[in-house]
């Protein structure tokens, strides 16, 4: 993942989705089970388009796993600073939230792999899915553009650079979970300090290495090894 200077944030902003403009963020670490009432169930299905207040609804279940991920994540590294969460949650929840949804999008139809969710198939997959089994079309209605969450080239994007690739390598559970923790560690998160940076780099590089090992443990072929280690990693540029 980039750095500050090379990085294109999507609009998807945790500012947009506060359901108070004075919710001060750290909270969501130091007081997040206030918030358990709204870390509902994941699900995923194709049956309708998201309404403004499910979109909201989505995004702010998006932000509560990636909260979830980033206190996991530091943890192992045995890191305990709260500003350096906050940091980390306003880097990586916009790539995060777009992960989740385009990893799960793919998933739909996919009778290859076992599905962690229950999904409704559909012959029309051009649409996005939202985690509260809500979905957004690739050409989405003027009532989520006018909401400012989405810009107009959003979800071809997504589509197209992200679910259309993660299709084709029917991505495992595993190999879902391995790239979230990847997304997660940015050590070029602004607000890190430099020791902290670099303790995330180191175990991202472990994580990436664990990730090498999983598809190992698959295919005894070396080349085949190499070539889906390297197309899953090239699923990363797109996110930064």
């Amino acid at each position: 993942m980039g750095g500050p200077a090379a990085r294109t944030p999507l609009p998807i902003g945790i500012q947009r989705i506060k359901s108070e403009p004075d919710m001060d963020i750290s909270s969501l670490f130091s007081n997040r089970y206030a918030y358990e009432n709204e870390a509902y169930e994941m699900g995923y299905s194709v049956e309708r388009v998201a309404s403004v207040e499910q979109l909201a609804s989505a995004l702010r279940r998006y932000l509560f796993a990636t909260v979830h991920w980033i206190e996991a994540l530091f943890s192992l590294a045995q890191m305990e600073n709260v500003a350096e969460k906050v940091a980390v949650l306003k880097s990586v929840f916009a790539p995060y939230t777009i992960l989740c949804q385009a990893a799960r999008t793919a998933q739909i139809g996919d009778t290859t792999i076992l599905q962690p969710y229950p999904l409704q198939l559909s012959r029309d997959m051009d649409v996005i899915c939202l985690c509260n089994r809500t979905t957004i079309p690739r050409q989405p209605p003027r009532h989520l553009l006018e909401t400012n969450l989405l810009a107009n080239n959003l979800v071809p994007r997504v589509l197209d650079d992200l679910v259309a690739p993660m299709r084709k390598l029917s991505l495992s559970e595993a190999e879902i979970v391995v790239l979230s923790a990847l997304v997660v560690l940015d050590p070029d998160s602004p607000g890190l300090s430099e020791s902290s940076s670099l303790a995330l780099s180191q175990l991202r590089d472990r994580v990436q290495n664990a990730l090498f090992q999983l598809i190992r443990e698959n295919s005894s072929a070396l080349h085949t090894v190499t070539s889906r280690f390297g197309n899953i990693l090239l699923l990363l540029p797109p996110l930064a």
